[in-house]
């Protein structure tokens, strides 16, 4: 029985107008460019955050584990305070 081979995928080139001069563009360059920068800085006070509030962090600085942490925060245990 002979292989089933599909025809090579051929990436044709783009057509039409791209970015701002597409009569569709909602945005300019100047909005992805402020967009983008805020995404940055966004994802890096996530990341600092995470790296000072996560339960892995709050565990090693009070010298508990992981679990324990988890279990004081959510209240499972010291649900009394």
């Amino acid at each position: 029985m002979a292989a089933n081979n599909p025809e090579p995928v051929v990436k044709r080139p783009r057509v039409g107008l791209r970015g701002e001069a597409s009569p569709n563009a909602k945005l300019t360059e100047d909005d992805v460019i402020a967009a983008r920068r805020a995404h940055k800085r966004a994802k890096e006070a996530v990341e600092r955050i995470n790296a000072t509030y996560s339960i892995d962090a709050l565990a090693e600085r009070y010298g508990v584990s992981y679990r324990a942490m988890q279990m004081a925060l959510s209240g499972e245990t010291w649900g009394h305070v």
